[in-house]
């Protein structure tokens, strides 16, 4: 008995920290070159595979799944082939890809089997994603940041990039203050210190679409949350004292006129044209290297398809796009069974990668977006469940 509680320690520790460093993105705290959250990764997925109850592990739905998306790769590749690219160049599997849908299912299984630590995780991502917007306020990244056309550009990543991952972990904290699923009472209101640092990042950040499902899911957090209705109501009272603060922000910040610019999609367009004339000839799809191979024909400067739908379609054509749909359909189901439950969350975050999915490039392989998918996947299809699940 005593073996198991360590080794359930043990686990719960390794998880913890890969949903911290998670946050982190690109930044690397101790100057590894990012193999320490390599590390990290690998051995969660060792621990979560080594002591998993591999009847769970492997249930029918899980398998399904993982078939499903390891589908999606295979017709990448086969796609590839038909094309014409030669095998010596093409490896038979993306690897980071199933990197990526692994950790989804071990993730899936683990938040499903352990409720408490599917909460404990997401806390541990949405404090780091506090403590990184604190540190920025404070200064302590003035190395590590600047700012390019009004936009805030920090530890060389893409202002859009690092502004979802912030803004979900603002979601997750105020989540935890509203509902406090780890009975954490009081304590929990220390996490309101956060809320700011977190709101004024992504406005510097200049993220449109961040910023909006930010304001958005606090809106339906507050209105859909089992809290006293007295608390809504001066909930609901502060945010109208906090609009004007807010104006004078954001006439100071480039947001404002990203939203007056009439560009919505920030240039895309154009990408989109390609692909649909790509597609218009290769039905089946051209795989990954032939879709840089057409858009090189077509256009002097090669670019990520910023659209996982579209990106789907041309590189494993309506096959593809159609089984990932399909994957989507169960985790909106999922979603929307919560929802009649009055837990949100689920379906805040899949809305919230819905579309970061639609705008943004090289998300198929996003690792923070399978976690939180995972997040949603390990609820149940069925209406009743017990804490355990």
């Amino acid at each position: 008995m005593v073996q198991i509680v360590k080794r359930e320690k043990l686990e719960t520790i390794i998880l913890l920290l890969f949903s911290f460093f998670l946050a982190f993105g690109k930044y690397d705290p101790f100057h590894t070159g990012g193999l320490y959250f390599d590390g990290l990764t690998v051995l969660s997925l060792i621990v979560i595979f080594s002591f998993a109850k591999k009847s769970v592990l492997w249930s029918q739905e899980f398998v399904n799944q993982y078939f499903v998306l390891i589908v999606i790769a295979l017709i990448f590749f086969f796609a590839s082939m038909f094309y014409g690219i030669s095998l010596t160049h093409e490896f038979p599997l993306k690897i980071k890809y199933i990197f990526a849908i692994t950790i989804f299912i071990f993730f899936s299984y683990k938040f499903r089997v352990d409720k408490k630590l599917r909460y404990q995780s997401l806390l541990a991502f949405g404090i780091a994603s506090g403590l990184i917007a604190l540190g920025y306020k404070l200064g302590l990244f003035n190395n590590q940041f600047e700012f390019s056309k009004g936009r805030l550009l920090i530890f060389g990543e893409n202002p859009n990039s690092i502004s979802s991952r912030l803004a979900a972990g603002f979601i997750i904290l105020y989540y935890n203050i509203l509902e406090d699923p780890l009975d954490l009472k009081k304590k929990r209101f220390i996490l309101i210190i956060f809320l700011l640092p977190l709101l004024l990042f992504v406005i510097d950040t200049g993220s449109r679409g961040s910023f909006l499902i930010l304001i958005i899911a606090f809106v339906l957090l507050t209105l859909i949350s089992k809290i006293n209705f007295s608390i809504k109501v001066g909930l609901g009272i502060f945010s109208l004292l906090s609009i004007s603060y807010l104006i004078v922000i954001l006439q100071n910040s480039s947001l404002i006129s990203r939203f007056q610019d009439k560009d919505i999609s920030g240039g895309r367009e154009r990408i989109w044209d390609i692909i649909g004339e790509i597609v218009q000839n290769n039905i089946w799809g051209v795989g990954e290297e032939g879709y840089l191979i057409e858009m090189g024909k077509i256009s002097s400067r090669v670019q990520d398809a910023h659209n996982l739908f579209l990106y789907l379609l041309v590189c494993g054509g309506w096959i593809a796009l159609l089984l990932f749909l399909i994957f989507l359909a169960g985790l909106l189901r999922k979603s929307l069974l919560q929802f009649n439950k009055k837990n949100i969350l689920p379906f805040i975050f899949l809305v919230f990668f819905f579309f970061l999915m639609t705008k943004t490039g090289g998300i198929m392989t996003y690792l923070i977006m399978w976690y939180f998918l995972a997040y949603i996947n390990s609820y149940s299809f069925k209406t009743k469940i017990s804490n355990a699940v």
